[in-house]
Parts: structure tokens; sequence; C-alpha cells
């Protein structure tokens, strides 16, 4: 959810009905057909500031499943979604970073903007690499770029190498936190850094704050069983280049983080990620 001047909020998430309200859509209909099983495709909504009508609303997706998980409104009243998709024909612009998906698995990040009067779309992309991907949070910075975090599950998802707080993957999965134009070449990826260790680890909150320092909300995760895992949440702050500038070291962790908060012993956590349609 997001909300701008004057007193209008924006709503993402995903559904898998067919009747799910429209209005003034890019979109008019849902990308999948029944029956749906997981299948939904993404929305993306402006509500009035009486919060009693629809400004616009659309779905937004594929012939697979899609989720938004993120949404941010930059200073222009539009709307920029982030989140999962496991569609190839997910609607995407043209002369984006990353026009197709890449995941092997099927399942790549997407990040969308929507023109301020949700007609159209502003650009959209996937993000990804040849594993499971998905974006769970988006920011707008002071200069007006987005920031985007999430999972990569491969090696090879997109990475500013050696300028990187982590320029390349700790093992399995790990977070990844990408500065993504919005003012000039639309999409192009300005910067990018893993986070993560040799375990499961993900973003699932991005912040910035006036001088453009990112602020990243991570979990890691240890296996405890066949179907439960758990581990600590952990903050990092990157300056504006997303190198990380805080002192205290993670255990299990690459970068150096701000904060630990650990969970009740035996809390259950699962990862999103993964579930096909």
């Amino acid at each position: 959810m997001g909300v701008a001047s004057p007193r209008t909020a924006y709503v993402g998430g995903c559904t898998t009905s067919p009747k799910f309200p429209t209005a003034f859509p890019f979109q008019a209909t849902l990308g999948n057909s029944p029956p749906f099983a997981c299948c939904e495709d993404a929305f993306v909504a402006k509500l009035a500031a009486s919060g009693s009508a629809l400004v616009y609303s659309s779905y937004l997706g594929g012939s697979g499943r899609d989720e938004v998980h993120g949404l941010a409104v930059d200073g222009n009243g539009r709307a920029i979604v982030a989140g999962l998709t496991q569609s190839a024909d997910f609607p995407t612009t043209a002369n984006v970073s990353q026009a197709a998906l890449r995941g092997a698995s099927g399942q790549d990040a997407f990040v969308t903007s929507v023109q301020a009067d949700g007609q159209t779309l502003r650009f959209s992309t996937f993000l990804g690499s040849s594993g499971t991907d998905e974006a769970n949070a988006v920011a707008v910075g002071p200069d007006g770029h987005l920031v985007v975090a999430g999972m990569a599950g491969s090696s090879d998802f997109p990475s500013s190498g050696g300028a990187a707080a982590q320029p390349a993957s700790g093992g399995g999965i790990d977070g990844f936190v990408v500065k993504m134009d919005n003012v000039n070449s639309l999409s192009k990826i300005l910067d990018a850094t893993y986070l993560g260790g040799g375990g499961m680890d993900w973003a699932d909150a991005v912040a910035t704050d006036s001088a453009g320092n990112v602020y990243v909300a991570l979990r890691h995760h240890v296996r405890e069983s066949a179907t439960r895992t758990r581990g600590p949440v952990r903050a990092a702050r990157l300056g504006g280049g997303l190198r990380v500038e805080t002192a205290d070291r993670g255990r299990s962790m690459s970068p150096t983080w701000a904060r630990t908060r650990r969970p009740t012993s035996g809390s259950p956590t699962r990862s999103r990620a993964g579930r096909p349609c």
C-alpha cells in the first residue's frame, strides 16, 4: 500500500477472481483461466480521497502466477509495484533492462511503473537470474530512482560486481538490493548487490532517507526439519551507492549488519518462493 497527496491511497496484491473490480484498466481481464489452483494475477489500484470510488484499478499479469509484494508512489503520482511472476507472457514495455523471463524454475521478480492516470504502463520489466527470484519491497529515493529488495536464487543475479557491497552470492538463496533508474533510462540497473550468507536469506523491506541511504530488513533462515525453518531478522544500512556502512557483523552473513532480532524459539516461518502454478 502507498499514500500520496492529496489523501489518495494506492494498493496492490493478487487475485484469482475474474470479477475483480476494475476501473479504467490497462489490463481489463484476468491473464489466466480457470481452474486456478494457485494461479493468480497481480493487481494495482488507486482509490479516490473519499475512499468510496476507484480512480483506476487493473489486473497485471500473464498466464501464470503473478503477485505484487511491494508498492511505492513517486513524486509524480505514479505507482511502482514489484513482486514475482511465473508468466513468460508477463506484460513488459520496450527498451527495459530485462524483457524476458530468465528463471529456469519459471519465476523472476518484476518491477512495473504505472502512469498517474492508471491507463498505461510507464515501464515494466522482469528482474531475475536463472534461479528463483522475487521482489518483496520497493521504495523511491530522494533522487527519484527506485530501490528494490527481495531474494535471488542463483549466482547470476544482476550485480555491480566488485563495486557492490557483496558482489557474489553467499550460496543458497540470498537477499538482493537493486537501484533502478526511474528518471532517464527507465528500468536501467544503476547499482545492485547481494546480501546473504550460505543459508536462506531474503530482504523483506526497504526504505531510504533524505541523504539517499538505504535501509534493508532481512531474514536469515536455518533449516530445523523437513517442514520448518526459523532464524533472526536483521537490518542493514547501505549508502546511496549500495555500500554497507554499518559496524556489527552478523555471524552467518557476509555484509555488516546494524540490528538483529531473534524470534521466539521454535517460531515457524516459511518462504513464499517457488510454489509452481
